[in-house]
């Protein structure tokens, strides 16, 4: 009870801050309200250059949002087929599902999947892993892996994650070392402002292209 009424303040502190913050933002707290700074779009450039890289022919887009990432794919002349995915529905193209239910999630097959600052907020990464592992050939991740190891460093970092509710808090080796424990080779590692960049190749799936109508 006392640990649920903490939750329920500290979230609500956290909403009001963020009045305080983007108060002026239009639509704040609407279904498909989204604030956007210009380090997320050059984020979804950077995450949109790094799939057209893989030479893929199609994504599932974890974390889709109001679809920042395929507009950037586009403005580059990428024409694959495109799959956005967020917890709900924001429109006929959307796939609705939910990467801290793994267990529900559904058996799919596709060629990548792009997990572009949304890893932060699942509770359940070995699974959601277990899963990638089963469903593509591609993952393009951007996370921000935590840095510090221990003393102050390591205790200002946690609080600032909560804050931000990122629910997983991992290093960049334990990410790697996840990854490679369910058939994943890294094949690209890179740091900048937006976080850490990975691309992981599954070797144990075949190169999956063309329609997914019939795999998703």
């Amino acid at each position: 009870m006392v640990s649920s009424l903490r939750k329920t303040i500290v979230t609500r502190l956290q909403v009001i801050l963020i009045r305080l913050l983007f108060g002026n933002y239009p639509n704040f707290g609407a279904p498909n309200w989204e604030f956007v700074s210009e380090n997320w779009i050059e984020r979804a450039g950077v995450a949109a250059e790094k799939i057209i890289s893989t030479g893929v022919c199609e994504v599932m887009d974890f974390g889709a949002g109001n679809g920042r990432l395929v507009e950037m794919l586009r403005s580059r002349g990428w024409d694959g087929h495109y799959v956005p995915v967020d917890l709900v529905s924001r429109n006929s193209n959307y796939v609705a599902l939910d990467f801290n239910k793994p267990d529900l999630l559904p058996n799919i097959k596709i060629e990548s999947i792009a997990i572009i600052g949304s890893l932060e907020y699942c509770t359940e990464v070995p699974k959601f892993v277990n899963w990638l592992s089963q469903s593509t050939t591609f993952v393009i991740l951007c996370y921000n892996s935590r840095k510090s190891k221990n003393g102050f460093k390591s205790y200002y970092s946690l609080l600032h994650r909560k804050f931000l509710l990122w629910r997983s808090q991992l290093r960049q080796l334990e990410i790697i070392e996840l990854f490679s424990q369910n058939d994943f080779n890294l094949v690209l590692l890179e740091s900048d402002k937006n976080g850490d960049w990975f691309i992981f190749y599954n070797n144990e799936l075949p190169k999956f292209s063309g329609n997914t109508s019939d795999r998703i």
